[in-house]
């Protein structure tokens, strides 16, 4: 999806299904600008930018049902409140910047550092995403979108959806079934 269509589709999702939803963004920026646009289209959000973690954690037990929450890998996995959230959208797979010492050091050495050190790292960081929305009511069901094309379009892809499938049912909708 381009990021005007996203929007929409955000927008509409908030205004079919307010609230019990989360938006994790890799980068700040993209935090941001969804922040900004949500909050001019109407949407009532809850969002890293504008809450210190502790009155985000808060404004979570507060304003579930009511708010779309937007946050970042980090600052989702510091939250206790999931249990809120039914659906979770993912803007990209959490792929680690080249420039970070760890996977700089993790690096060194390999033939293929991208398949070698990045696509594990990525894996780990989205499943630790998902795992964070387990629930212990099972009669809940919890709905994951991960909006990043490269699952369906790239060769490693495949490493992402049988992942995926060990944690539940898997379906690839093109961005084009989405509005």
């Amino acid at each position: 999806l381009s990021d005007p269509a996203l929007m929409e589709f955000f927008t509409l999702s908030a205004e079919t299904e307010p609230g019990n939803s989360a938006l994790i963004f890799n980068s700040k920026k993209q935090l941001m600008d969804y922040t900004l646009g949500l909050y001019a289209n109407g949407v009532n959000i809850i969002s890293q930018l504008t809450s210190s973690t502790g009155k985000l954690k808060a404004q979570l037990r507060e304003f579930h049902g009511e708010a779309f929450a937007l946050m970042t890998p980090g600052v989702w996995e510091s939250i206790e409140h999931q249990k809120f959230i039914n659906t979770l959208f993912i803007h990209k797979i959490p792929f680690e910047p080249p420039s970070k010492p760890e996977i700089m050091i993790a690096s060194e050495g390999s033939h293929n550092s991208f398949m070698e050190v990045q696509i594990p790292a990525a894996l780990l960081g989205l499943k630790r995403i998902i795992n964070r929305l387990d629930s212990d009511d099972q009669s809940i069901e919890k709905t994951i979108v991960i909006f990043d094309a490269r699952i369906a379009t790239r060769s490693y892809g495949k490493e992402f959806i049988a992942m995926l499938k060990e944690i539940g049912t898997v379906e690839i909708v093109h961005s084009s079934d989405l509005l």
